[in-house]
């Protein structure tokens, strides 16, 4: 049973994370089953990188993966070099482990300030693959901006019934977006004149 399997059933919404990780880790309930599973592979990951003695973030700089290696190593609790911090090699093997990945969802949190300027404004979106043909080409969408990439694709599917059960599972996006070479998740806000082009999740396996 490898990875691509597992995106697959949950992108295909055969079953969700919880049931899939319950069945993987011989669990008797599904409750908490898949926090337990992400713990399981973030230890694992983390304990392979100490043995090896770390990584070189200068190598990965240089291929232009210095962005995503910081915001790794800032999630994972990691030094520059890719050593364990002492609290992270504490938690390994525990749900802790993912502490640093929590606080890091809370305090990156972008919301909306109160007194934020709202206005109309327009996104570009375009998308390869079956999705793109869906859409027919890039969509100039007006919508009330910013605002994030789960309203926007909220309000690119409200009249495409076919680009909506794409982009959707049991009513949850499960789509990415992409903006001047930067990642941008679906709590991320999206400006007036962004181009935002979507990825999918691989379903099928």
């Amino acid at each position: 049973f490898c990875a691509f399997s597992a995106a697959g059933v949950l992108a295909d919404g055969v079953m969700d994370f919880d049931v899939l990780a319950a069945l993987l880790l011989e669990l008797p309930e599904e409750r908490a089953a898949a926090h337990a599973l992400l713990s399981v592979g973030a230890s694992v990951t983390l304990l392979a990188l100490e043995v090896a003695g770390g990584i070189s973030a200068g190598e990965l700089r240089d291929r232009g993966m210095g962005e995503a290696w910081d915001e790794y190593r800032s999630l994972r609790g990691l030094d520059e070099e890719g050593r364990l911090l002492p609290e992270m090699a504490q938690a390994l093997g525990s749900p802790g482990v993912l502490r640093y990945e929590a606080a890091a969802r809370v305090g990156d949190e972008e919301a909306l300030p109160r007194d934020a300027e709202v206005s109309e404004g327009h996104l570009k979106v375009s998308a390869g693959g079956e999705l793109g043909r869906a859409l027919g080409g890039a969509v100039v969408l007006s919508l009330e901006l910013p605002a994030t990439l789960a309203d926007a694709l909220e309000a690119l599917t409200l009249d495409r019934r076919e680009v909506r059960d794409l982009l959707f599972v049991d009513e949850v996006p499960i789509a990415t977006g992409w903006r001047d070479s930067e990642r941008v998740d679906l709590e991320d806000l999206l400006e007036d004149g962004d181009h935002i082009d979507l990825v999918l999740a691989v379903g099928g396996g």
